[in-house]
């Protein structure tokens, strides 16, 4: 299969979209396996129950911090852009599932922008909560809350790493039988 010219392989390079969270790692660079040799496919299923457990858990803490109705009207607000993290988080769970099982590129590219709009999301009302820390109300209604919601951003950026990995090999795989296949 044609490569390309050196112009058209250093535009790829410089391309935001074949780099993780469109800044990082280029998809050239991607492995073919993580951790103990381990498929992406597997890491995609770990990954998804890791984050899908965590979500509920997190719908069901906001939502009895919400009933509290203690809260500002920002503290609400930022609540429902988590809600909606977490909506995004679980389709991306759904869809990049279904692209293992198809091996579909597409499916595992769109799951792979999902959870990014996630995690965007989901640090932007991390960075909130944060600013709100040291407001003694804030603190005594959420706990130490704030530290697993933290904790989750880490969460969100492993499975957003295995996602994109998990792209990057679907593409490979489908390259690689299209050019068996001439």
């Amino acid at each position: 299969m044609r490569e390309g010219t050196p112009e058209e392989v250093a535009a790829n390079k410089r391309s935001p979209k074949n780099r993780f969270l469109l800044l990082f790692c280029h998809a050239e660079s991607v492995d073919d396996h993580w951790g103990c040799n381990w498929t992406f496919q597997c890491g995609v299923i770990m990954a998804g129950i890791l984050i899908g457990v965590w979500t509920i858990f997190d719908i069901a803490t906001l939502s009895r911090l919400l009933a509290k109705n203690l809260f500002s009207k920002w503290f609400t607000f930022w609540c429902g852009m988590r809600f909606i993290s977490d909506l995004f988080a679980i389709i991306a769970i759904v869809m990049s599932i279904i692209s293992i099982s198809k091996i579909n590129f597409k499916l595992a590219t769109i799951s792979y922008y999902t959870l990014m709009v996630s995690l965007f999301i989901n640090t932007a009302f991390v960075i909130y909560c944060i600013t709100c820390i040291f407001d003694q109300y804030f603190w005594s209604y959420t706990t130490f809350q704030i530290i697993i919601w933290i904790l989750n951003e880490f969460v969100l950026v492993i499975g957003d790493w295995i996602l994109f990995c998990n792209m990057v090999d679907i593409g490979r795989k489908i390259r690689k039988a299209l050019s068996s296949n001439f």
